[in-house]
């Protein structure tokens, strides 16, 4: 099992308005994203990704300077003057978590879904074989 990089409805946002926004002037050769509708018209308004359709907090994390462009240490004689070039810039949205923490925990949630179920099988741990019909 293999999460997701980017994991969210903002940081996927995010990452598309740093990376990708300008590669399509058409707006509907962009993604289409769906927005609560205003007054008494449809309860949903589906509209093209960008920079004035998103909420305001969105446009302050795409303006930050991303993690690649800061200085790791100040000093001349440093090793290492900027971080490695990234594609991606999840590391830099807070509360995320390595790829194997996050497996980790979706296979956890799975067992705890699956001994919630009720089923007279017992849920097997992550990666083991499941048990042949008939032969619970």
């Amino acid at each position: 099992m293999s999460p997701a990089t980017t994991q969210g409805f903002e940081a996927s946002v995010v990452k598309y308005l740093k990376q990708q926004a300008g590669r399509a002037q058409n707006p509907w050769f962009r993604p289409m994203i769906f927005l609560p509708g205003e007054g008494t018209g449809p309860p949903w308004c589906c509209t093209s990704l960008c920079e004035e359709h998103v909420p305001e907090h969105l446009r302050r994390l795409v303006a930050l300077p991303s993690r690649t462009s800061r200085k790791v240490c100040a000093r001349e004689d440093c090793e290492e003057s900027t971080t490695a070039a990234s594609d991606d810039e999840d590391a830099s949205v807070p509360g995320s978590a390595s790829d194997a923490e996050t497996a980790i925990a979706m296979q956890a949630a799975v067992a705890k879904f699956l001994r919630a179920c009720g089923s007279p099988c017992q849920a097997s741990p992550p990666g083991a074989r499941a048990p042949r019909e008939g032969s619970c």
